[in-house]
């Protein structure tokens, strides 16, 4: 009876440090997941002003249409050459 009620006290102490060590590693992967996207919507508005930008920059000379239209084809073109990328890289 005696080995029995040490087992039983020995599975609740490693339950215990199991849940421990596993709320440390989810507040470690919480805070990663935070700053991540804290630094994806910062790259974000950081592409959105460079866009904006050279919209800016060749509205003068194109009109806003053509500046528009040659923005976003640029822009049409960097997403199809990522996600070239991402198939040739992940897609086998």
């Amino acid at each position: 009876m005696k080995a029995l009620s040490r087992l039983i006290v020995k599975i609740a102490d490693l339950a215990e440090a199991e849940a421990r060590a596993f709320r440390a590693g989810a507040v470690h992967v919480s805070v990663a997941a935070a700053v991540s996207i804290a630094a994806a919507l910062i790259g974000v508005a950081g592409v959105g002003m460079l866009v904006w930008a050279l919209f800016a920059a060749l509205r003068p000379g194109m009109g806003e249409a053509g500046a528009a239209a040659l923005v976003g084809a640029l822009l049409l073109g960097g997403a199809g050459g990522l996600l070239w990328l991402v198939i040739k890289k992940f897609a086998q």
